[in-house]
């Protein structure tokens, strides 16, 4: 039974991270700073939570089942605050942040602390527990670790699956809370009736009996072994998922597979540290050892883990996909992650103490948080991400040195050593002759930065085009499809009478920021969450140096962080995100967004969104316009003539009033005015039918991240998805009931692949 609540506490305790690196997202913005800060916050909780619970159970005697029921019931309460209370501190960052920006950063890092602390420290002190009630029940403590870690790799995919596309963020916390308040109520209960049994028997064991523990680390060992699983683990994290996420795209279902990969690793090697613990010998020094090794020499597969995807047949459905990219997953970081997994576990069971336990799992997630911050601030940025791995295996090998006697060090040493060797000659040319992307196109890698936040590439294919890649994707260039781009700031300029301010979130290649700035406002300030992306500016001649201009002035940091913060009015707010499908972008998309958008607008202001066709289906597009139109109704739909669409719309309805009144500035533009106005081909009746197939896409709902009505669409070519949605609309405008045009339309046309293909 104790395996069994170690499970159901890891599928809670998982789901809470997700739940709660969510609403600091929404509440504080999307950036590397932010996610570092919400680490940091969480895992000082853990530490400081384990750490103090191993000295009190050292200095009493404790009714454990009651103690573990007590701090289950107190996270599944705490998580019904996070909500109200990052709502609270977003009030408090947006007020302070005009007036003092540095006190406002402060008070953001103190309240993210005090939100996350008390909740992640009632998680960390459930590890000394385990360790006391596995030597009370005479049940392994390594295997309760093991459960709980599996159960936190059933939780990631409960709720990236399940529970968040089913039911909606709030519903997953109260589930999350649920199961909480219900593992707490049956470990109470269980104390109850252990209470009526009690006898003369102590009910607890202390460090007294520490002597009956196996003696097979020293606690100096032990702490090196804690320390540098706990370096290597997050180090990893962060520069193999930049390889990840180049190969299976930033999307919320990728990152929820890798992560199920590495938990499942992690608890098999928590179990295995048990069958090492009843060994004779002492084994933990050459596992770590074949740990180093086994990241060593995966390093060179990871770096082409794009390439190894892109030669893959298509999936066919949803269902190879998830066990395809699952199953690439185990293969590229199945082995290291198992044999990095036995260290904690095998030196919390062997150390024989509640507290010793306490103090291990403390300075283990203190140097999960040094690796990832160290890798991301400063070792990616410096020396790549492949060097970046090597330094979390030579981590792994000092601990594995530190662990074994003298005369077998140098058997395992040179094991490393033919890691290294072999991580040396198979290195591939990532950043320098090609990025890791995943289209397989020659090209030229004109600039590449590696920040904290994502790898920015500069590349060149060989008609000259040139292309701004961040993990992997191709976020956006000069090719031909990039048409639309500056027709996203010519756009709303031109619905405008008189654009004197103008705000462009996510700056790309600037082609959008240029056409805003061509149209003349007389202040420009450009958003991005990323500032490798304003270093590559001067890679784009088409931006015609925008950012030099007096009149701009750009900011890093995340679109709806700034709209909260700004006290500036605009008559033009234009957006391009990433994809609305890639993780976090629907945060620029929902229905709360667009409400932020509007309390920035003028009265006469104009808004306008990028709506790619090509990258998601009908009933996403359909999402997406009903959030546009919930907040601005006099809404239209404008085609460019790439086939991707742009919505735009006004604050308020200008009767009487022309659509284009900007037109008629002396601008040069490579579109005639009557090419402009024939583009323009849905207005706010049309849209609101349209909006009808779907729910609004919202910030409970996540329906652009969570939702999967495009996993039907498997092996449809962009170019085909864009005329499906193109014939549809146009069904859908015929004159009549909505429903019987798009039920003889689906008849017609059941799925993409019954669409005639375009011969123009």
């Amino acid at each position: 039974m104790l395996y069994v609540f170690a499970l159901l506490a890891g599928i809670a305790g998982l789901t809470w991270e997700l739940l709660w690196m969510h609403y600091s997202s929404l509440s504080l913005g999307v950036s590397a700073q932010g996610a570092a800060l919400t680490l940091v916050a969480f895992s000082v909780g853990m530490g400081v939570g384990s750490f103090a619970a191993g000295r009190w159970l050292r200095d009493r005697e404790a009714d454990l089942l009651r103690v573990w029921g007590g701090l289950e019931v107190g996270i599944g309460l705490l998580g019904q605050a996070l909500a109200p209370g990052f709502g609270l501190l977003a009030g408090w960052d947006a007020q302070l942040y005009g007036s003092a920006p540095g006190l406002a950063q402060w008070v953001h890092g103190f309240g993210v602390l005090l939100l996350l602390a008390v909740p992640s420290a009632c998680m960390g002190a459930t590890f000394p527990v385990f360790a006391a009630l596995g030597w009370r029940y005479g049940v392994s403590l390594s295997l309760m670790y093991a459960c709980n870690i599996a159960g936190a790799s059933v939780g990631i995919v409960l709720a990236t699956f399940v529970l968040i596309p089913r039911g909606g963020i709030e519903a997953t916390v109260g589930l999350a809370s649920s199961i909480g308040l219900g593992l707490g109520a049956a470990l109470l209960i269980k104390a109850m009736r252990e209470a009526k049994r009690a006898t003369s028997e102590a009910t607890e064991v202390s460090d007294a009996d520490a002597s009956t523990a196996p003696a097979r680390v020293s606690p100096g060992q032990a702490l090196v072994v804690v320390g540098a699983t706990g370096f290597g683990t997050f180090c990893l994290e962060v520069s193999w998922f930049r390889s990840l996420r180049a190969a299976f795209q930033a999307t919320t279902e990728s990152f929820a597979l890798v992560m199920f990969a590495v938990l499942l690793a992690l608890a098999a090697g928590s179990a295995l540290a048990r069958r090492l613990l009843r060994a004779r010998r002492q084994w933990l020094g050459f596992v770590l050892a074949a740990a180093a090794f086994a990241v060593l020499v995966s390093t060179p597969f990871v770096e082409r883990l794009d390439r190894v995807v892109v030669e893959m047949p298509a999936a066919q459905n949803f269902a190879w996909f998830v066990a395809r990219r699952h199953a690439v997953s185990l293969v590229a970081l199945g082995p290291s992650m198992l044999l990095i997994g036995v260290g904690l576990p095998y030196c919390l069971e062997a150390v024989g103490s509640a507290h010793a336990v306490g103090r291990l799992y403390a300075v283990n997630t203190a140097a999960a948080v040094l690796g990832s911050l160290a890798a991301a601030w400063v070792l990616l940025p410096t020396i790549g991400a492949s060097h970046t791995a090597w330094v979390a295996a030579l981590a792994l090998a000092a601990a594995s040195w530190t662990t074994l006697a003298p005369r077998r060090r140098p058997v395992a040493m040179l094991g490393v050593a033919a890691g290294l060797a072999v991580a040396w000659v198979f290195a591939s040319d990532v950043g320098e002759l090609r990025v890791q992307t995943n289209r397989r196109i020659p090209h030229v890698v004109l600039a590449t930065r590696e920040g904290p936040d994502a790898t920015v590439s500069v590349i060149e294919h060989p008609d000259r085009s040139r292309y701004l890649v961040i993990d992997g994707f191709y976020a956006t260039g000069t090719g031909l499809g990039a048409h639309y781009m500056p027709w996203m700031g010519h756009l709303p300029m031109l619905m405008h009478p008189n654009p004197e301010r103008a705000l462009v979130i996510c700056f790309g290649t600037g082609q959008t920021a240029n056409a805003v700035r061509q149209e003349q406002p007389q202040r420009l300030d450009i958003v991005d969450v990323s500032e490798s992306v304003f270093a590559m500016a001067d890679h784009f001649p088409q931006n015609e140096g925008v950012l030099d201009d007096p009149r701009v002035h750009h900011h890093v940091m995340d679109g709806r962080a700034w709209l909260r913060r700004t006290s500036d009015r605009y008559d033009v707010v234009t957006l391009e995100p990433m994809p609305p499908t890639f993780a976090g972008t629907n945060a620029l998309y929902s229905v709360e967004f667009y409400r932020l958008v509007e309390q920035r607008l003028e009265d006469d202001g104009v808004v306008a969104q990028w709506l790619p066709f090509h990258l998601v289906d009908p009933q996403e597009s359909a999402a997406i316009v009903g959030a546009f139109i919930e907040v601005f109704p006099d809404a239209f739909l404008w085609f460019d003539p790439t086939g991707t669409g742009i919505l735009v719309g006004r604050k308020e309805e200008r009767s009487g009033a022309g659509l284009w009144p900007g037109l008629s500035r002396p601008i040069a533009r490579d579109m005639s005015p009557e090419e402009v106005r024939r583009a323009m081909r849905y207005g706010p009746r049309f849209l609101a039918a349209y909006a009808t197939l779907a729910d609004p896409v919202t910030d409970d709902n996540q329906r652009l991240s969570y939702g999967y009505g495009r996993t039907a669409w498997w092996n449809v070519a962009g170019a085909d998805t864009t005329r499906y949605h193109h014939l549809m609309l146009e069904a859908i405008a015929q004159g009549g009931s909505v429903d019987d045009n798009l039920r003889a339309f689906f008849e017609r046309y059941p799925s993409p692949s019954a669409v005639p293909v375009a011969q123009d």
